[in-house]
């Protein structure tokens, strides 16, 4: 037999007397008619309009049920009301529709869990008025143990829209209790919710969807929360939740059985509980709201939320964290509660860095299972980077002493585990490249070197391709490990300098991944890097290599040969070293900063030390006893005195063979005549002249340069004069004809072509003879002045893009761009359509950046003047409207010749008529036209 409970519940009759032509009223209510007033608010509070005409068809028909929770005098009510037909006709002769009104405390009816279903069973045959208008009546309320939230879910299970079993696996009742719950989510957001598509569903059957959708709340909320089975649609609802037709306004409309999508909180709230649905059950989640009776505003979202911290392992693991009461246990249960696909809970996180802090505890298979999941790889992945830079210190917070020696070692173990490395590395690398400071750069540097080249090698096939797409990173790191030979030689046995696709920055570092190899030295490195100090690290690391340096440094600077010589020439230019704000724009896309200290990464760990530039090497004499000549030819292009050879005879003569093996190199041809002639000078300083003078000056005459022997010539000739041994000039010696003219150095301060360079691009006699043209180096405020007399003459294009080029490469490359917009705009058009590509062409030929890098410079101009960044402040100078035309014409002649190529590669392969064409090429014909 089941148990039953008797509350006693005031109560009121709304309507009119049969005849009247007033207006609707309580006519009978308890405590008399002096309360009337007061229930005559309580029933306005919560109506639902005015119905519709009944009739056997009318879905809405009558009883219209209201459920809402009331506060009078400080305490709290519950009350029902049921407004409801009746035969009766007014003085209009329409038929009156009374309303009963009752109303429960809610303390009497909270502890037996009454729901919509059972308040309107225990009111449903009470007549109004009862007879003797006293002021309670007895209400007999059943227990109802979540029996009508379960039917409601069997009503919604029956509406919904998707399968049997949905693609998610789910039955039907979980489906109807994730729609429930996210009803009920939405009533958080603060807007009234009608329900819809419900005309088959009775009063009783949309009490149990009411009861369905309010048991996913705790259940203190019925104390606040006012709830119908239908209303007229005609204004803003009076209550929170109410079933009604599509075009009510002021309010979001749900179809039964339609998931209700909210934001926010409302957000939040609905996707914990479609978590705790799906891995606790929907009625566990019930029971426990169920049980949850104090009361509660709807707008108490703190306690709402807070109300499912016994049911969310996740909240409750994060809260105990924070409070440093979490345990690893713990942890794994919260997070094997999230199952895949489930977008991440607030808080997560928290648990997420416990648990890699704990990796090798119980968290372990858990965390794996997260990082596996799309929705929470990258949070797991930002973690695991965190705690694999963290500093001992930051270990110890959280460690014992004794175990933070191998942290690192043992977290990177999990990551090859979880075949994750690539992606660690990567984050590693974005967190070096998030900006320009060095210090990311140090910390990463210094766990790679933790953790060394096996732990690295033991993850993914291809890890080492992630260390080349990082140059910066992957530098410092061989440079911290170059003092260790084999530990250097083990890392670029991972990174593979050698393999195919390797870039030149990493192909330079060649001689010390082969420096054991015994079949022989490399050849020379035709393809330089991107940048000259690239070859400078890469000698700077053979010096600090430890015994043996003398031969690696020999080796490098063998390898690297061409890359030092523009080295040296930079070293020779480099005055001094520019701001750090002001970067050249060749710098700019090259990624090199203009301060010379900040070029190259520091070695990782404390204390970290500089890098020393080409110069400082230079100056380290035992570095270069097994190249000592080629070492002299960098001191000479570097601007330094040179040592020359050395006072014991075999080492001098060592030194002579090697300055007869320079000859024959191709990239100091250009540069040969300033050698000798500096070395001459060294020579000839001093009387007597040194040991071995007078050969090495032989050597020096027999050059294969016709300016180097002139030179040599001219300086012995100085010295006889001014030390008294002039002699009788020797008959000349017969030159060949022709004999190939040296080309001036291929530095920023000359305009002379490079030999790669065709016939056409040289410049003519005329203007090889300009005093605007020099042949000997300036300094950059001597080309700056050049180009800025330039601009105001009526020259050509190629002789302003000869002046501009050089300081189209330097710190000043926007100032000179808006200065020779003064001469574009006095120049005819068609040196105007070729100032840019002579321009682009003078950057290669002065060798001052490669053909790629001299586009790149070109656009970039290009971009400056489209935007109007190259004007003048009057607005004079660059037209960027007519450099976009010319670039778009350009644009469509080489779309036309590419379709030209195009068509004759198919018709080597498909023998079609020249002259037939299809109607899509004569349309693009037309379009081209």
């Amino acid at each position: 037999m089941e148990r039953v409970q008797e509350v006693l519940a005031h109560w009121a009759w709304y309507g009119k007397e049969p005849g009247s032509l007033q207006e609707y009223g309580v006519l009978h209510c308890s405590g008399g008619a002096g309360k009337r007033h007061v229930f005559d608010g309580y029933i306005k509070t919560s109506a639902p309009g005015n119905p519709p005409a009944g009739g056997r068809g009318n879905p809405d028909r009558l009883p219209w049920i209201t459920v809402n929770g009331l506060t009078s005098q400080g305490e709290r009510w519950v009350a029902v009301s049921a407004m409801e037909p009746s035969e009766q006709l007014d003085g209009s002769g329409r038929l009156i529709t009374p309303t009963r009104f009752f109303m429960v405390p809610y303390d009497q009816i909270a502890p037996w869990g009454a729901t919509y279903l059972t308040l309107w069973r225990a009111v449903e045959a009470i007549v109004l008025p009862p007879a003797g208008n006293p002021t309670t009546v007895p209400v007999v309320n059943l227990p109802d143990d979540q029996a009508s939230s379960l039917i409601g879910l069997g009503h919604i299970a029956d509406s919904l829209r998707t399968p049997a079993t949905g693609t998610q696996g789910v039955n039907r009742l979980t489906a109807a209790a994730h729609w429930a719950a996210s009803v009920a989510a939405g009533l958080l957001s603060g807007e009234p919710v009608v329900i819809t598509r419900a005309s088959r569903l009775g009063p009783h059957e949309r009490l149990t969807v009411l009861d369905a959708v309010a048991g996913f709340l705790p259940y203190g909320v019925r104390s606040d929360l006012a709830v119908g089975n239908c209303m007229d649609g005609m204004r803003r609802p009076r209550t929170r939740l109410a079933f009604g037709p599509p075009h009510t306004p002021h309010a979001r409309k749900t179809g039964l059985g339609e998931p209700l999508i909210g934001h926010g909180l409302a957000r939040e709230y609905g996707e914990t509980l479609r978590r705790l649905i799906d891995s606790q059950g929907h009625e566990a989640v019930l029971r426990t709201l169920s049980g949850l009776r104090e009361p509660l505003q709807l707008t108490d979202h703190a306690r709402i939320l807070g109300s499912l911290a016994h049911l969310d392992l996740v909240r409750h693991a994060v809260a105990a964290v924070d409070q440093n009461r979490g345990t690893p246990d713990l942890v794994a249960q919260a997070l094997n509660s999230k199952r895949n696909g489930e977008p991440p809970s607030q808080g997560q996180e928290v648990l997420y860095r416990f648990a890699v802090q704990h990796v090798d505890d119980s968290p372990r298979e858990p965390l794996r299972d997260h990082w596996h999941d799309p929705q929470t790889s990258h949070d797991v992945t930002v973690h695991v980077v965190e705690e694999l830079l963290a500093t001992p210190e930051d270990l110890a917070a959280h460690l014992d002493s004794g175990c933070s020696a191998g942290r690192q070692q043992l977290l990177w173990q999990f990551v090859t585990q979880c075949r994750k490395d690539d992606e660690v590395l990567r984050a590693l690398i974005d967190r070096c490249q998030a900006g320009m400071v060095l210090e990311p750069t140090d910390h990463v540097v210094e766990l790679l070197r933790t953790l060394g080249p096996e732990a690295l090698r033991s993850g993914g096939p291809a890890s080492h391709l992630v260390l080349r797409e990082a140059p910066r990173l992957t530098q410092a790191l061989l440079y911290a490990e170059a003092g260790d030979v084999t530990r250097l030689g083990a890392w670029l046995d991972y990174v593979r300098p050698w393999g195919q696709y390797a870039q030149p920055w990493l192909r330079a570092w060649m001689p010390l991944a082969a420096w054991d190899d015994q079949s022989g030295p490399l050849a020379p490195m035709h393809t330089t890097p991107d940048s000259p100090d690239d070859a400078v690290l890469v000698l700077a690391a053979a010096a600090k290599s430890g015994p043996g340096s003398a031969g690696r440094v020999s080796s490098v600077v063998r390898y690297l040969w061409k890359a030092l010589l523009n080295a040296a020439k930079d070293e020779r230019n480099r005055v001094s070293p520019p701001p750090q704000a002001s970067r050249s724009l060749l710098g700019q896309i090259l990624g090199r900063r203009s301060d010379r200290a900040s070029d190259h990464p520091p070695e990782a760990g404390p204390p970290a030390s500089a890098v020393p530039d080409l110069g400082q090497l230079l100056d380290e004499p035992q570095l270069w006893a097994e190249c000592r000549a080629r070492a002299d030819v960098l001191r000479c292009l570097a601007g330094r005195p040179l040592t020359g050879p050395p006072s014991d005879a075999r080492d001098s003569m060592r030194y002579r063979d090697e300055i007869a093996d320079l000859y024959f190199d191709e990239y100091l041809r250009r540069d040969l005549h300033l050698f000798a002639e500096a070395l001459a000078e060294l020579v000839l300083r001093d009387e007597p002249r040194q040991p071995g003078g007078d050969l090495l000056l032989s050597v020096l005459g027999d050059a294969p340069v016709r300016r180097a022997r002139e030179a040599v010539a001219a300086r012995v000739a100085s010295w006889e004069a001014d030390h008294g041994h002039a002699e009788p000039e020797p008959e000349p010696r017969a030159e060949p004809e022709p004999e190939p003219q040296a080309d001036p150095p291929a530095t920023s301060v000359t305009w002379s072509p490079s030999p790669a360079s065709s016939p056409a691009t040289s410049l003519p006699p005329s203007t090889a003879a300009d005093p605007r043209v020099p042949t000997f180096p300036l300094s950059p405020a001597e080309e700056w002045d050049r180009l800025d007399k330039a601009v105001g003459k009526r020259l050509r294009a190629f002789e302003i893009a000869q002046l501009w080029a050089p300081v189209a490469v330097s710190s000043r490359d926007h100032d000179a761009l808006v200065r020779v917009g003064r001469w574009w705009e006095g120049a005819d058009v068609r040196d105007r359509d070729a100032l840019l590509h002579e321009l682009e062409k003078a950057l290669v030929v002065q060798g001052l950046c490669r053909p790629s890098v001299a586009r790149e410079v070109v656009h970039e101009f290009r971009v400056w003047i489209v935007s109007e960044q190259a004007s003048t402040p009057t607005g004079g100078g660059w037209h960027g409207k007519e450099v976009l035309g010319q670039e778009k014409k350009e644009f469509k002649e080489r779309r036309g010749r590419f379709r030209a190529l195009r068509r004759a590669r198919w018709r080597s392969h498909f023998p079609w008529s020249p002259r037939s064409r299809s109607k899509h090429s004569r349309r693009r014909r037309r379009d081209d036209g």
